[in-house]
């Protein structure tokens, strides 16, 4: 009796892998015929008992374009290539961002830091930096030419070139 539950899983678990084989493959072909309703809003393969007696013939990638997979037989879906999202424009001022500097400070500051008191000045990165250093708690933009070094009470430029 042991013998024969372990062939039947066997068994079982070859054919599993038989269906899924032949579900992949047949995913691959976007010339596959699938079958449609006069009415209906899905997409169907042959035999399906949600077919009706309307079953219009259909490639998969003309069907996949206009109707949804059939839930019961559970028809290929063609392959869909992702490619990555847009990107949004770089606003001008993106390679120089506006940071913030205090009346009494030191540092310049990202927007909404701790550290910005009621005097919140708005100046370019790049002014900034020839006169501020920047606050470690923020940690605002670092212009791309140059590499901050930080040492334990001071942060150092440093030219990157």
């Amino acid at each position: 009796m042991k013998y024969l539950r372990y062939g039947i899983l066997c068994a079982f678990v070859m054919l599993s892998a038989v269906i899924s084989l032949r579900a992949v493959e047949a995913a691959q072909d976007p010339d596959q015929t699938v079958y449609v309703t006069k009415t209906g809003t899905k997409y169907h393969r042959d035999g399906c008992t949600s077919l009706s007696r309307s079953k219009i013939p259909m490639k998969l990638s003309e069907a996949a374009g206009k109707y949804g997979a059939c839930s019961v037989c559970k028809p290929p879906v063609p392959r869909q290539t992702v490619s990555p999202p847009p990107r949004p424009p770089q606003p001008k001022d993106a390679a120089d961002p506006t940071v913030y500097v205090t009346k009494t400070g030191s540092k310049y500051h990202k927007a909404g830091c701790r550290s910005l008191s009621k005097s919140a000045i708005p100046m370019k990165l790049s002014e900034a930096i020839q006169r501020y250093g920047a606050c470690s708690i923020c940690r605002p933009p670092v212009p791309k030419s140059m590499s901050l070094a930080l040492t334990p009470n001071k942060i150092i430029w440093e030219n990157a070139a």
